[in-house]
Formats: structure tokens, C-alpha cells, sequence
């Protein structure tokens, strides 16, 4: 467990509307009581925040789906609270209750400079598996890459997976071996290889 139990989590609702949130809970990597904005909030605050798109309701909705997975989940409490859509109220609500605050918004924390918080993408990132040469990882080879006989997939996250070797495995899952990684601008490219050679 990454935190001992009963502590106190504050989730806005851009967090709660991301979706990925319910599904880190549900691991039991995080226990305790959840602070979670009033749905009575949740439109405004879409609506305040998204104003190019117009039609928010597809935020609300999910909101309203993690919401109700985040109840299930054995060993977490949840309460709703008015206030938590606006950054004033919400220190001072985390400063009584002693919280952390988990959330999605970067510029959100580096506002709350004297509060532990908690940024979703950065927990995702260090929960990703490192991918180190010698791992075994099933791929489907989607595409051929740039030379004749590279295979492209991709993992879980995104991950782009170049396969030497892997252009005959068209379409195929199969078992790469990882021999390399390199972390680029738009996310991190693993190079790998099929861990069986068909017998010609």
C-alpha cells in the first residue's frame, strides 16, 4: 500500500471527471476517506472551464460514473462538500481537514505550494512499468515501421513498440523482447525483438 489508511484525499472535480482516477482506486493503492465536490457544482464548473466546447455534459457523466465506482471500492469512504470548485475555499478545506489533494490541473499545484498534492499524470507516470531491456512484453504488430522488416505495436499507456524482426507478424500478438528504450517528446519508444523465430 503506497499510503497508510484513514488519510484524507481531496478530489475536484476535473479529477473525478477523468475517469482513470476510479480506476487507480479500485488497485487499493489508496485508502481512506475521499473529499469529492458537490454534484450540484459540477456543471458550473465544467461550464466555466471548457467554454470553446460548449456541450459539457460528457465531463459531468463521467464524474457522475467514477463517482459511483469510487463507492463501491471496500475500504473508502466518501463525502461530498460545496467549496471544492473554487481554488480559495478548496486550501482552506485541505488546511482543516489536513488533506491531500489529488488532482489533474498542473497550475493547481503549483498554487497549493504549502499543501501535499498529489498531480494524477505524474502518479501514472511512476506507476508505469519500466520496460527494461531483457523484459518479456505480448505485442500486436499493427503496422510495418520504417524498414523492411520492423513491425510496430503499441502497449498499455501508449507505448510505442518497434519490433526488429517483426514486419512477418503482421496483424499476430506475439512476444517481444525488450533490448532498448528512449524517452522522446511525445512519450517513450521501446525497441524490441520476437522472443520465438518461426522455423521456415
Amino acid at each position: 500500500m503506497l499510503f497508510r489508511r484513514e488519510r484524507i484525499f481531496i478530489l475536484d472535480f476535473f479529477t473525478l471527471a477523468d475517469g482513470r482516477i476510479a480506476n487507480l482506486l479500485q488497485f487499493g493503492l489508496i485508502n481512506g476517506k475521499f473529499l469529492l465536490a458537490d454534484p450540484s457544482t459540477w456543471q458550473g464548473k465544467a461550464e466555466a472551464e471548457d467554454k470553446a466546447s460548449g456541450d459539457v455534459s460528457h465531463l459531468v457523466k463521467r464524474a457522475e460514473d467514477s463517482v459511483s465506482k469510487i463507492k463501491k471500492i471496500k475500504g473508502i469512504k466518501v463525502k461530498t462538500l460545496k467549496g471544492l470548485n473554487d481554488p480559495k475555499s478548496l486550501v482552506a478545506i485541505a488546511k482543516q481537514h489536513k488533506a491531500t489533494v489529488l488532482t489533474t490541473d498542473p497550475e493547481l499545484k503549483q498554487s497549493l505550494t504549502n499543501l501535499p498534492v498529489i498531480l494524477l499524470n505524474e502518479l501514472y507516470e511512476a506507476l508505469k512499468p519500466a520496460y527494461l531491456p531483457g523484459s518479456e512484453v505480448m505485442v500486436k504488430v499493427l503496422k510495418k515501421g520504417k524498414t523492411a522488416d520492423e513491425g510496430i505495436g503499441y502497449i498499455e499507456g501508449g507505448i510505442k513498440v518497434v519490433i526488429n524482426g517483426g514486419a512477418k507478424y503482421l496483424g499476430k500478438d506475439i512476444w517481444v523482447v525488450v533490448i532498448g528504450s528512449l524517452d522522446t517528446s511525445v512519450g517513450r519508444l521501446i525497441f524490441a525483438q520476437p522472443k520465438y523465430t518461426e522455423i521456415q
